[in-house]
């Protein structure tokens, strides 16, 4: 059994089948890249496990237990956070009040005085974000809100952390700083599963690689095996693909 295991799950809205019977292994301290083309069920994944959405059939299982019909309020606090595809932070509150959020609803020490803000300050610090913590979280820029997301989550302190295409949209500098940040989010210990279109982030980063494609699992694999299936070029990577998997 590992970390997470999803078993067999199902999702449809209406007559559309956006999951359907997938399975994945998440073993304890890796990262996995969920990729696919856009439609290919992804986020309604991250949805299932993290409680937004209620499969029709299977079972997410967490560190051994059975959190399938659990809601995200309750999921949080055993030790799965997220971030979403479009920043989301409080707009009226503070960079610093947008992560002490996480603290609250996640595992952190909020009990005693001082301490949820000094595990705010502190992933702000893992993001480079501490200098902003008095700014208003509407005063970031789109690089600085994803990390602000991230931060977020950390301060929940989780075991397993699902980030939705956090490099999206950036510059080939902030990409490489990006990816920085979650390989040292896995050095910390969690388990990271990253929806990602940036392949070179993912080929990278990724000790295993999923592929999903009309809701279904099409490939899963280490990064040079899933780039050299045929299956996989022909339905997202295209052409050369094997050969940026080998040199990313």
């Amino acid at each position: 059994m590992g970390l997470l295991d999803v078993e067999g799950i199902s999702k449809r809205f209406g007559g559309l089948a956006a999951l359907t019977r997938v399975d994945v292994r998440i073993e304890a301290g890796t990262i996995t890249g969920l990729i696919g083309p856009n439609g290919a069920g992804k986020t309604t994944l991250f949805n299932v496990i993290t409680g937004n959405a209620r499969p029709e059939s299977g079972r997410v299982v967490f560190k051994g237990r059975d959190i399938t019909r659990l809601k995200p309020e309750r999921i949080c606090p055993l030790g799965i956070a997220r971030t979403y595809q479009q920043s989301r932070p409080f707009l009226g509150l503070s960079v610093l009040e947008n992560v002490m959020v996480g603290v609250e609803f996640g595992r952190g020490a909020r009990s005693r005085p001082g301490a949820a803000t000094a595990e705010a300050l502190r992933a702000l610090e893992f993001v480079s974000l501490a200098a902003r913590a008095r700014d208003g979280a509407d005063a970031l820029g789109p690089r600085e809100r994803k990390c602000l997301e991230i931060a977020r989550a950390l301060a929940s302190e989780p075991d397993l952390l699902l980030l939705d295409e956090v490099m999206a949209g950036l510059t080939a500098r902030e990409t490489s700083q990006m990816m920085d940040i979650v390989g040292a989010v896995r050095d910390r210990g969690v388990t990271v599963i990253m929806i990602e279109h940036v392949m070179r982030a993912v080929m990278r980063l990724s000790d295993r690689v999923v592929v999903l494609h009309h809701g279904e699992k099409l490939a899963e694999g280490t990064p040079a095996q899933v780039s050299s299936d045929e299956r996989v070029i022909q339905a997202y990577l295209g052409d050369g693909a094997g050969d940026a998997g080998r040199h990313a």
